[in-house]
């Protein structure tokens, strides 16, 4: 008990143990996550009807790729693309087929949706 009170104490009078893990810690403290980029606004991610993008651009998705998935959402489908686009890193046949529109939630056309909405789905 000595021994473990004593190692505690030690790295709490140092303030830690700055030695271990720096490569993790400044790779943790480096890294940058463009969300514009990342879920690809105004292409693949319309943001509304105020944007003035009405439709989604011709690279939401590889036409030769034999393999699609598609997500099809509102701004949690375009948060989740990110995670999704390893697919089609790691493998040429598949290819992520991202239609995310923001506040519509990919519902088929819904009366009670606004025009851009029903317009978009």
């Amino acid at each position: 008990m000595i021994l473990i009170g004593y190692l505690g104490y030690n790295c709490f009078d140092r303030k830690g143990l700055p030695q271990r893990h720096k490569r993790l810690i400044g790779e943790v403290s480096s890294y940058s996550f463009d969300k514009v980029i990342e879920q690809r606004q105004h292409n693949c991610f319309l943001m509304g009807k105020e944007a003035g993008v009405k439709h989604f651009a011709a690279d939401c998705t590889h036409q030769d790729r034999p393999y699609k998935l598609v997500l099809w959402r509102d701004s949690q489908g375009a948060s989740m693309y990110p995670g999704f686009h390893w697919l089609e890193q790691a493998d040429a046949r598949v290819a992520v087929s991202q239609y995310t529109i923001a506040g519509c939630g990919g519902l088929l056309p819904l009366k009670d949706q606004g025009h851009f909405c029903q317009e978009a789905n």
